[in-house]
């Protein structure tokens, strides 16, 4: 598994999180821009309830987005 902190200074050096709005792909359980951290949106090859599924991360991060409308 990634560990984001160690990869977060490097990746967000010439990005201000704070005045930018992102979109972080593939992130499950290891984001480097979390949503307290600032305006980000997550995607990946299956919705919540599916990686909910397919996961063995126990339990599922608090910030993982839900299904919308």
């Amino acid at each position: 598994m990634f560990d984001s902190a160690s990869r977060k200074p490097g990746i967000l050096a010439t990005i201000d999180i704070h005045a930018e709005k992102g979109l972080e792909m593939g992130s499950l359980d290891c984001p480097v821009v979390t949503k307290l951290d600032g305006r980000i949106l997550y995607l990946d090859h299956l919705d919540a309830e599916g990686l909910k599924k397919i996961t063995r991360v126990t339990p599922m991060p608090d910030w993982l987005p839900q299904k919308n409308g």
